[in-house]
């Protein structure tokens, strides 16, 4: 009779170790896709947040204010426009 529970005892130890060494690659898969996920989405948040600056530059860049500065940026200067200097 000991002898029968030795075995019965046997057989599910090496069920729960075969059982845990079957799981470990989908453990390691769900990482895996987790960390992906996590990459993903910092990847969409960063390309967000450009495309956010770039509509803002676009809509400054529309209205004239945006224009005028930008091109007095690049050096033009209107002919009948004086330099101000501070007294």
């Amino acid at each position: 009779m000991t002898l029968m529970k030795t075995w019965t005892v046997l057989l599910i130890a090496l069920g729960v170790m075969i059982g845990i060494a079957l799981s470990i690659k989908p453990w390691e898969l769900l990482r895996e896709e987790r960390t992906q996920a996590a990459d993903a989405k910092r990847e969409m948040k960063h390309a967000e947040k450009e495309r956010a600056d770039l509509l803002r530059q676009q809509s400054k860049l529309d209205s004239a204010v945006g224009r005028e500065e930008l091109i007095r940026k690049r050096g033009y200067k209107r002919p009948d426009d004086t330099p101000w200097e501070p007294r």
